[in-house]
């Protein structure tokens, strides 16, 4: 889910056109971003990820999104944490991510 107030403030700033390619290339990147979230066995590279989608999905409106993986990249900083208890909080983000990429796909077409 996006909020789309928060895009709105982007296509204020940037117009709607740059917005919307924009959107385009979060979508790209945040997919490829939460698969190897889902597939790494490290937790710095957990920690990395977690923090670059935690960023630009707040950017874009994904907020929930943001919130999970911020709770993710906080957790990875615990070193004593297990990988498999961080499991329920990936799947819980690729959840988020494909709902948040389904609006912003929605929204590119609305154009």
């Amino acid at each position: 889910m996006l909020d789309k107030t928060i895009f709105s403030t982007l296509c204020n700033d940037v117009g709607k056109e740059l917005a919307l390619q924009l959107l385009g290339v979060y979508v790209t990147e945040s997919r490829k971003q939460i698969n190897e979230l889902a597939n790494s066995d490290n937790l710095d590279s957990i920690q990395h990820l977690a923090h670059s989608l935690k960023s630009s999905s707040r950017s874009y409106g994904a907020l929930l999104l943001a919130q999970t993986c911020e709770l993710i990249e906080m957790t990875t900083k615990h070193h004593d944490i297990k990988l498999s208890e961080l499991a329920p909080l990936i799947e819980k983000a690729t959840v988020q991510a494909e709902q948040a990429f389904s609006d912003a796909i929605a929204l590119i077409a609305a154009k």
